[in-house]
């Protein structure tokens, strides 16, 4: 139910943009501006080394602002992670087709953990019948394409 709330919150922002990639875009900055999200924190080492070369502001600031933020690399790989889990859920969804072709799925999709550890993949096939089965059962009534909004 959560989640159905915030995407619905989502959805109404969403509108406000002319592309996914803009609506990123906005969110990165706002991450950028409005929290630590892209605060690198340093390693106890790095904090001793930089404190030999720096003083006043810059050494205050640099040794009472290394308890906040994030390991190096770490938002980065979390993205690329959460991504990548996305995308497959998504595709296995959408294209599934992409997944059955193992040609195929190696041109498009960048090998990783998540992908390795689809072990069912419903073909085409069956997905086509259950497709058709749910489209006699209930017809959806809003179907939204973000590009279209």
């Amino acid at each position: 139910m959560e989640r159905e709330k915030h995407e619905n919150m989502l959805m109404a922002i969403a509108r406000d943009f002319n592309s996914v990639d803009d609506l990123i875009e906005t969110f990165l900055t706002f991450l950028e501006n409005k929290t630590d999200y892209f605060h690198v924190m340093l390693n106890d080492k790095d904090v001793e080394t930089l404190s030999e070369k720096y003083d006043g502001a810059i050494l205050k600031n640099l040794l009472n602002n290394n308890n906040c933020g994030f390991k190096a690399h770490s938002r980065e790989q979390l993205l690329i992670k959460s991504f990548r889990k996305h995308q497959i859920n998504y595709i296995m969804r959408k294209q599934p087709y992409i997944i059955e072709n193992e040609e195929i799925k190696n041109k498009y999709l960048t090998s990783c953990d998540e992908l390795k550890k689809i072990k069912y993949m419903p073909t085409t096939k069956d997905m086509n019948k259950e497709k058709q089965e749910n489209s006699k059962k209930k017809k959806s009534v809003f179907k939204y394409n973000f590009r279209h909004l």
